[in-house]
């Protein structure tokens, strides 16, 4: 059968918690993502390059009218269901891991206030 990616499953836990916990809290499935500064950007980047080598993150300031920040260090891919399930009370309640990785949700629509900057992959692929 078809079985989803092990993020999907994690992403589905984290949203039937927040769906019976954390109804206020706007769900990840909606989200536009994004991080409270500059730097945090550039670190989201650093993080997670992207699927290519030539991968580069534009990063742009937005406006929202509701939002809220979480740690993404909290979202993992490996399911364990009692481990996954107190992460994610952990998550939704606004707790932080020993190295967070803050990641702001913000509810559609935002608005575009202006382009800050390319953030090229920090691992680029090797010259041929």
């Amino acid at each position: 059968g078809i079985q989803a990616p092990p993020n999907m499953q994690a992403e589905q836990l984290y949203e039937a918690i927040r769906m019976g916990f954390f109804r206020d809290q706007i769900s990840r499935f909606r989200a536009i993502f994004g991080c409270r500064t500059i730097e945090g950007a550039r670190q989201f980047a650093a993080k997670y390059p992207g699927g290519s080598a030539t991968a580069q993150f534009a990063i742009w300031r937005v406006e929202a009218t509701k939002f809220a920040e979480f740690d993404l260090h909290l979202v993992n891919g490996h399911i364990s269901y009692p481990h996954t399930h107190d992460t994610a009370l952990d998550y939704w309640s606004g707790h932080h891991s020993p190295t967070p990785l803050l990641e702001v949700l913000m509810e559609p629509p935002v608005r575009v206030v202006e382009f800050v900057e390319m953030v090229p992959n920090p691992n680029p692929a090797p010259a041929p």
